[in-house]
């Protein structure tokens, strides 16, 4: 879903993140985010180069 987003767009709210993926709890998804992928999720663009 977001990987068709063009590189020079506004970026998300990782809390709009988290709702659009269905998740009602930030801290939750957050979490889970960092277990999943290793990184905070405002952490994975900038890895993600």
């Amino acid at each position: 879903m977001l990987s068709g987003r063009e590189k020079d767009a506004e970026p998300m709210l990782v809390s709009s993140i988290a709702y659009v993926c269905g998740c009602n709890d930030v801290s939750y998804f957050n979490r889970q985010f960092r277990r999943f992928f290793g990184c905070a999720p405002g952490q994975f663009d900038t890895r993600t180069g």
